[in-house]
């Protein structure tokens, strides 16, 4: 799985190299210091550190540049958010927004290997259970950018190994906390708890051990099935 998410990393690269900088880029110099814009100028992108794409992805393509300035750095952005080195930067709420219009103004070669890449995160994320990432987070991202969920909840369903069970069992008990996301994503999530999840957890765990360690997580199930589903817009 890991090699297919290195393999999935090399093909942005590869889809995103005529992403070039230009000469000038507008910034908000409230916002924004000069040497941070100049430190991404002349850092190879492949050596540009957290530190130095955490504050531009916080004001990226707001008041740092437009979305094709924020192109130019996505491969590298990505590949650093895939390790887990993003994590003190709130990358689930700031990616979403100029990810999803690289998506929408991309190219075909370019959206293919964005979509090839979150194939590759997401089964990377639920098939280790020491993954750097949080599926949850992974889920946000996804729908921020306006992405069925559908697609990567079946291949979660699909996965029987030990890690993308409990994966699945930190997630059910963070949602009943409170749920997060658009409509159509809540209501993708709420069908699939209903149906694939709750067969997952109740019929498809084999390893007594962890069917016991399930048993909160089944109730909290039995709890969810048993409350009539929201009305979405």
């Amino acid at each position: 799985m890991r090699d297919d998410l290195d393999a999935a990393v090399a093909g942005l690269f590869q889809a995103f190299q005529d992403a070039r900088l230009s000469e000038h880029v507008d910034y908000c110099d409230h916002c924004v210091d000069a040497e941070q814009v100049d430190a991404l100028r002349v850092t190879p992108l492949r050596q540009l550190t957290p530190e130095q794409l955490g504050p531009f992805l916080f004001n990226a393509v707001t008041t740092w540049g437009d979305v094709a300035y924020f192109r130019h750095f996505l491969p590298r952005l990505l590949e650093l958010v895939a390790s887990g080195a993003m994590e003190d930067w709130s990358y689930s709420s700031f990616l979403p927004g100029p990810l999803a219009r690289c998506w929408t103004d991309g190219t075909e070669e370019e959206r293919g290997a964005l979509s090839r890449f979150l194939s590759a995160w997401w089964s990377a994320t639920v098939s280790h259970r020491d993954s750097p990432c949080r599926p949850q987070d992974v889920l946000e991202v996804i729908d921020g950018c306006g992405m069925p969920a559908k697609l990567y909840l079946d291949a979660w369903s699909n996965n029987a190994g030990a890690a993308a069970v409990r994966h699945m069992a930190d997630f059910i008990e963070d949602w009943m906390l409170g749920s997060s996301g658009s409509a159509r994503f809540t209501a993708e999530v709420d069908q699939w708890l209903r149906n694939d999840a709750s067969s997952v957890i109740r019929d498809r765990v084999t390893n007594p051990a962890l069917f016991d360690e399930l048993a909160e997580v089944r109730d909290l199930l039995s709890f969810h099935r048993d409350t009539p589903m929201t009305e979405f817009p």
